[in-house]
């Protein structure tokens, strides 16, 4: 009679596999130096729902100067985070001097 050999399944819920992580972000490798039109697909969906909500919620304020300034503010101040935040990711990228 033959031994059946037994193989244990590891089972993660919590991180997927690598090549299943490839799949969810679409890249080949592990640098950032690879640059997929894919990537851009979410900052577009984002930049029309907050055109969306933002020429919505214009159409319900009473003062619509003050409004527009406070909002155009707040994109300043975003613009200068996200600038600030991708010069300190400089240094992962490969090729950069």
């Amino acid at each position: 009679m033959r031994k059946r050999i037994r193989k244990e399944r590891k089972f993660s819920n919590s991180f997927p596999t690598p090549p299943q992580y490839k799949m969810l972000f679409l890249v080949e490798n592990r640098t950032m130096n690879t640059l997929k039109p894919i990537i851009l697909l979410f900052p577009i969906i984002a930049l029309i729902l907050v055109s969306l909500l933002f020429a919505f919620s214009l159409k319900k304020v009473a003062n619509k100067k003050a409004f527009k300034r406070f909002v155009l503010m707040i994109m300043g101040f975003a613009f200068v985070l996200n600038l600030v935040w991708e010069l300190a990711q400089m240094p992962l990228y490969d090729n950069t001097s």
